[in-house]
């Protein structure tokens, strides 16, 4: 078999992919390293002799963080004019005071990315290919990472409103250097790739090429290693989903810890980071989930313990589990009147359907109310001649979580609180 076979034969293979899945637009994140300089050449080649009407594009994505980052796009204009490509250039504005600016930078480029893949027809590519794999694997596997840190990048993935594709992932970078200097490819050379401080950096110049003197192989081993834990992350994400439909509470997306106290320390666990990661949290380490285990689980019945995390807090309150972000809302200033013949609607958002009054007090539809925040110390009379109750019991009573009441919507009609609108 050629060298250059492999991307040839990977390009067909994803083509065959777009195909069955009824895709017709590739959009191609140029960098004008080699991996995607090679990407874009070989989809060029076999689109052109395709069959199918393929619509190809490349985006390069400008994180201002280099000098020659200008003359980079323009380069990469250069090329896809050459070959009649359709080519945009993107500025992203990166974190530089993160913590991790390799994951700021990932995080932003992949943000201005979903934008311009906004339908199934759709599919995003991207040039990782086998030993970004490996370098991966082992920049988790040192940072103690489980299953899922572990595990492989996958091939083809849902991304926005389309798809992500990964078609090098089997192909070496020494591959794709032979491709690039078959075609008279001229790459572009990142100064920092170079810089071993950076951790990748020092896996892909420093650690990998000890390895491969003992284990020619290792780059493949490794992929295939990581596949295997892809797979067990299926699996336990499947009994996660079994265990979080049992332990699930419909207010805030808690966690009910009866039912989680019947799993074991390794399935709640397992729970956890599933809970986690469906609220959009950071994932903690193993440690971190160790000490939520200890403090949720066996903290006193009245005990209400909090562990800070990055993004926001998990919280306890009575025997549910919720993890409380600052994007709540706090209405304890709002006052607004309601005609209730339609939704009540503040800043273009609806706050309170009028489908919810007609379903839960319907003796107030058609009534012009008072909508106020709560101040504290109200009461509430939900039957005119009946007694009223303080919001505060009312609130016990239900289980309303603390840092859930600013967020409540207090009815009044007639100089009365007549209704109280919770948050889901």
């Amino acid at each position: 078999m050629s060298e250059l076979e492999p991307v040839s034969q990977a390009i067909d293979e994803f083509l065959a992919l777009c195909i069955s899945n009824s895709i017709d637009t590739v959009v191609v994140a140029l960098s004008g390293g080699v991996d995607s300089l090679s990407l874009l050449h070989a989809l060029y080649q076999a689109t052109r002799d395709s069959s199918h009407n393929f619509s190809l594009s490349a985006v390069y994505v400008d994180h201002q963080l280099q000098a020659g980052s200008e003359q980079w796009a323009k380069q990469n204009q250069g090329f896809c004019e050459r070959l009649d490509i359709p080519f945009q250039s993107v500025q992203i504005e990166v974190d530089k005071d993160s913590a991790s600016l390799e994951n700021a930078a990932r995080k932003a480029r992949y943000q201005a990315l979903s934008e311009l893949i906004q339908n199934p027809q759709t599919c995003l590519v991207t040039g990782q290919h086998l030993n970004d794999q490996a370098e991966t694997f082992l920049l988790q596997l040192f940072r103690g990472a489980g299953s899922k840190g572990l595990s492989a990048m996958p091939h083809w993935t849902n991304f926005a409103g389309g798809y992500l594709a990964r078609p090098l992932l089997n192909v070496s970078r020494n591959l794709l250097e032979a491709y690039c200097q078959s075609h008279d490819l001229e790459p572009i050379e990142d100064p920092t790739n170079q810089d071993t401080d950076i951790r990748r950096n020092f896996v892909r110049h420093e650690v990998m090429p000890l390895i491969e003197k003992k284990w020619p192989q290792v780059s493949k081993v490794i992929a295939s290693a990581s596949q295997v834990q892809a797979e067990n992350q299926q699996l336990l994400d499947e009994l996660a989903a079994i265990d979080f439909e049992a332990c699930f509470g419909v207010r805030s997306n808690s966690l009910l810890l009866a039912q989680a106290r019947l799993l074991s320390p390794q399935r709640f666990r397992n729970l956890l980071r599933y809970w986690l990661g469906a609220c959009g949290a950071d994932m903690p380490s193993q440690a971190v989930l160790e000490q939520i285990q200890i403090q949720m689980l066996d903290a006193k019945g009245d005990a209400n313990p909090v562990i800070e995390m990055g993004s926001g807090s998990i919280r306890r309150y009575r025997d549910g589990l919720y993890w409380v972000t600052e994007s709540g809302k706090d209405y304890s200033g709002l006052e607004l009147i309601w005609s209730t013949k339609n939704d009540l609607v503040h800043n273009e958002q609806i706050l309170i359907s009028l489908e919810w009054l007609q379903q839960n007090y319907p003796n107030l539809v058609g009534k012009k109310l008072t909508v106020k925040g709560r101040q504290g110390g109200e009461r509430v009379r939900f039957e005119p001649g009946k007694p009223s109750v303080s919001l505060k019991n009312y609130f016990q009573d239900l289980g309303v979580p603390p840092w859930l009441r600013a967020q409540v919507l207090l009815l009044r009609f007639e100089g009365e609180v007549r209704a109280v609108y919770l948050p889901v």
